[in-house]
């Protein structure tokens, strides 16, 4: 993919995250339930999307590791989802500064165990992203 149409396609990723937001919150201050249960559906594929983009640059993988430290903020009167966004956050961590970097440097493949956490954890981002928020909203 051409460099502007990457570094364009992260940036309106972050765009349609923060209008979809801004949108949920008016939808809970006004006290629209189903907009809300409607645009928080529309927003998990789009968290989806920036936590599964793979960065091309530093400045990428620092707006992503970003984004999930807001997420963490956001977040952060409620354990479970602290812990379930940390867990993101390590796993984005790996992909871009860990298991790639040691394994090419002993040859070894990822433990089965960590390739099937990862595999989970990044399945499930938007879904956990939902209860979390969720559970602020209401």
């Amino acid at each position: 993919m051409p460099e502007a149409t990457r570094k364009d396609s992260l940036d309106a990723l972050f765009e349609a995250v923060a209008l979809k937001s801004m949108q949920l919150r008016q939808a809970v201050r006004v006290g629209d339930d189903r907009l809300v249960r409607l645009l928080d559906r529309e927003l998990d594929p789009l968290v989806a999307a920036v936590l599964d983009y793979r960065a091309s640059d530093l400045r990428e993988i620092h707006q992503q590791l970003r984004f999930v430290s807001d997420l963490i903020r956001e977040d952060a009167d409620d354990r479970s989802c602290v812990t379930r966004h940390a867990g993101v956050l390590s796993d984005l961590l790996d992909r871009y500064f860990g298991e790639e970097e040691e394994r090419s440097a002993t040859g070894a493949s990822a433990p089965q165990e960590r390739r099937r956490w990862t595999a989970t954890t990044t399945s499930s981002t938007s879904r956990f992203s939902t209860r979390c928020r969720s559970r602020l909203l209401s």
